[in-house]
């Protein structure tokens, strides 16, 4: 089923760049909230 492995890579991709995003996200909110106050 080579359309099941393109899903499945395709969606794993999808998860690291949603978790790469997640993790700058909880690293950049702390220096926005220490820049607002």
């Amino acid at each position: 089923m080579p359309s099941a492995a393109r899903v499945y890579k395709q969606r794993r991709t999808a998860a690291r760049e949603i978790c790469v995003f997640w993790l700058s996200w909880e690293m950049v909110q702390p220096l926005a909230l220490g820049v607002k106050r």
